[in-house]
């Protein structure tokens, strides 16, 4: 394969009618700072580590570097967005922000500078991968003061032993990032680590990152008018309403009883009770 061969096939994809195209400007100046680093996990990014593999077996610089402004013509022509990848992303909660991470992102910004100064749209993927909670929101918002452009945040994961349910722990992560600026979720299925997702995976893992945009817009936007219907129709007892405004109304339909209250305290239902005296 040659950087010919590379070029040719995004040129082929774009002429495909695609609408964005992720490209890894992992570099060896990144690469020398990732040798010999004590990351458990390594790398994890397969486009970052299939574009690193590359630039290594040809003793190269990253085609996508040198021929940036190539692939910008690209993008431009067919009115597609960029998304700069992101190659030195964590994966386990234990590898902590180092200096590729830092790296990347700083060049990433300096490429989507050049990109719009070219006419490209561009989102940056960062902040992704795995992170541990209580620094999701610290690295979110130092990206944010760095660069003016859309965040992509793949999760991120605030813990690894929730494989199987992975989309919720995503869920979790996913609102943080959302909450504390993040512009665009990837979502993660309960298949993430384990195996391909299939139909009803990706399902799951689609609800569970729409409720996580929910969380952030309301945090970020005030976005909040359904979750106030919601709690109206609540407090009035009405579980049809309720029900309506629900993010998934047939889901919520399917775990409703008949009655006016829930069985879940049924007669001890705790607003019926107070009604009464106050």
């Amino acid at each position: 394969m040659t950087a010919d061969d590379i070029l040719a096939m995004l040129r082929r994809q774009t002429e495909e009618e695609i609408s964005s195209v992720v490209i890894h400007c992992v570099s060896r100046a990144m690469l020398d700072a990732f040798r010999g680093k004590k990351r458990i996990m390594g790398m994890v990014s397969k486009g970052g580590a299939i574009t690193s593999a590359f630039m290594l077996l040809n003793n190269c610089e990253n085609p996508f570097i040198e021929r940036f402004e190539e692939v910008l013509s690209i993008c431009r022509k067919h009115d597609i967005v960029l998304s700069l990848g992101n190659t030195a992303r964590s994966g386990c909660i234990h590898d902590l922000r180092d200096k590729m991470q830092i790296e990347e992102i700083r060049q990433n910004i300096a490429l989507a500078h050049q990109a719009h100064e070219n006419g490209v749209q561009v989102i940056i993927e960062g902040c992704g991968g795995h992170i541990r909670s209580d620094r999701i929101p610290k690295y979110v918002k130092q990206y944010k003061k760095q660069s003016p452009y859309p965040l992509f945040v793949a999760g991120p994961l605030p813990t690894d032993i929730a494989a199987g349910y992975d989309h919720i722990a995503g869920c979790a992560g996913g609102s943080m990032a959302s909450a504390a600026g993040a512009d665009y979720l990837c979502y993660i299925t309960p298949a993430e680590h384990l195996g391909l997702p299939d139909p009803e995976a990706v399902r799951q893992g689609l609800i569970a990152f729409k409720i996580a945009a929910h969380i952030g817009d309301a945090a970020k936007y005030g976005k909040d008018a359904r979750d106030k219907k919601i709690a109206v129709m609540r407090a009035a007892l009405d579980r049809k309403g309720q029900n309506r405004y629900a993010l998934y109304p047939a889901r919520a339909q399917a775990f409703s009883d008949d009655g006016e209250e829930c069985t879940m305290c049924g007669e001890f239902c705790a607003i019926k009770i107070l009604r009464t005296f106050l």
